[in-house]
C-alpha cells in the first residue's frame, strides 16, 4: 500500500512499527505537523505485532488532510527492529535516512532543521538533540558546533560526544549503502553495535543545538527496561568488538580508548549485579571470557582486569542473595565510578 509522491524525496523517514497501538497516532502526527520540511517519504515497516498499530496507523493516514507520500513495507513475520530499520533502508529513495521509532517524537521542526545543516556542512551524519518524557539525570546532550571529520569523528566517538542510538540522525544514504552500515538482526541493544560501526567508518558528523527527537523513555517492556543475561551478553560482544576493531586502527593502546574501554565493560559490570541477581556468576564467567580474549595493549589500564577484584567479585557472587547484594552494592560503588 502507498500513496504516489509529488517529487523525489530528500529524506525518507523509515518508521518500525510493532506493538505501538498507545503511540502510533502521537507518532505520525509529529510526523505531518512538521514545519516548512524538505520532501520526504515516509515508510512504514510492518513488523508483524499482535496488535492493531497498523491498522491504526493506515486509518490515521487516511483521514489526514494532507498525508505525506508513504509506503507500507510488510514482513512475513517478526523479525525485530534491526531487520524493520534495513527494510526502509532497501527500499528508501530519498538522499538521507532519518529513523523515527514508533513510540517516539518529532520536535516541529526537526526535519527542517537537519536538512539544513546537513547541506549547509556538507556532513554525512547530522545530529539534534533529545528531550525525554520523563526526567533522567544520566542523560548527556550530544557536543554541538563542530564538524567532526574522519579520525576526528572516531575520537569524539570515544569521547562519548554523540549518542549512539539509531534515532534522531539525518544520515547520507549513500554513505550507509557505501560502508554496509545496516542493523544486526537478532541482536539485542542493535543500536550501540552500528554506532561502533559507524564510528569507524569515519562519517563527517554535525550537532546541532536544537532539540529535534521526543524519546519515550519510560515504555513498559521496552529493551532498555528489560533486563536479561542475553541483554549483557550481546553488550558485551559488542564490547570485544570495539576492542577488536581498536587494535586493527593501531589505537588500542591509547589511554582514552583504554579509558572508554573499561568504563563500559565497569558499567555493564554495575547494570548486571544490580539488575539480574541471579545470573551473577554467569556474568562473571563471560566477563573473565572477554578479558581472556582481548588483547594485551587493551588490558594493560583495566581496573577490572585485575586478578584480586575478580576473586572477590567471585567470591561474593557466591553468597546468598541476602548477603552479597549489600556487599556488592558498596564493592562496585567504588569500582564503578
Amino acid at each position: 500500500m502507498s500513496s504516489s509522491p509529488s517529487q523525489s524525496p530528500a529524506v525518507s523517514v523509515i518508521v518500525p512499527v510493532y506493538q505501538v497501538r498507545d503511540y502510533i497516532r502521537d507518532c505520525l502526527q509529529s510526523l505531518i505537523d512538521q514545519v516548512n520540511p524538505p520532501p520526504y517519504e515516509l515508510l512504514l515497516v510492518d513488523d508483524c505485532g499482535k496488535d492493531d498499530s497498523v491498522e491504526l496507523a493506515l486509518q490515521f493516514l487516511s483521514s489526514t488532510t494532507n498525508p505525506p507520500p508513504y509506503q507500507l513495507l510488510r514482513h512475513e513475520a517478526n523479525r525485530g527492529l534491526s531487520a524493520a530499520r534495513n527494510t526502509g533502508i532497501a527500499a528508501a529513495e530519498g538522499d538521507y535516512l532519518f529513523f523515527l521509532d514508533s513510540d517516539d517524537q518529532l520536535a516541529p521542526n526537526a526535519l527542517s532543521l537537519l536538512y539544513t545543516a546537513a547541506r549547509q556542512h556538507g556532513a554525512d551524519v547530522v545530529i539534534g538533540q533529545t528531550s525525554l518524557m520523563t526526567d533522567d539525570p544520566a542523560w548527556v546532550d550530544n557536543k554541538t558546533g563542530i564538524l567532526w571529520q574522519r579520525e576526528e569523528t572516531l575520537k569524539a566517538y570515544i569521547a562519548e560526544q554523540w549518542m549512539v542510538q539509531g534515532w534522531n540522525k539525518l544520515l547520507r544514504a549513500d554513505f550507509i549503502r557505501e560502508h554496509h552500515l545496516l542493523f544486526e538482526e537478532g541482536l539485542l541493544h542493535e543500536d550501540n553495535r552500528w554506532s561502533l560501526y559507524l564510528a569507524f567508518s569515519k562519517p563527517s558528523i554535525y550537532c546541532i543545538p536544537e532539540r529535534t527527537y521526543v524519546y519515550r523513555n519510560v515504555r513498559p517492556g521496552s529493551i532498555m527496561n528489560s533486563y536479561s543475561m542475553r541483554n549483557i551478553e550481546h553488550l558485551l560482544g559488542t564490547l570485544s568488538e570495539f576492542a577488536r576493531l581498536a587494535v586493527e586502527e593501531g589505537i588500542a593502546e591509547r589511554p582514552e580508548v583504554q579509558l572508554f574501554f573499561a568504563k563500559r565493560l565497569n558499567a555493564y559490570l554495575k547494570w548486571q549485579f544490580h539488575k539480574v541477581p541471579p545470573n551473577r556468576r554467569s556474568y562473571l564467567s563471560l566477563a573473565l571470557a572477554l578479558r581472556a580474549a582481548i588483547t594485551p595493549p587493551m588490558a594493560t589500564m583495566l581496573r577490572l582486569n585485575d586478578n584480586v577484584h575478580f576473586r572477590r567479585m567471585e567470591k561474593i557472587a557466591h553468597l546468598p542473595k541476602f548477603i552479597s547484594t549489600p556487599l556488592l552494592t558498596v564493592y562496585l560503588r567504588k569500582f564503578s565510578d
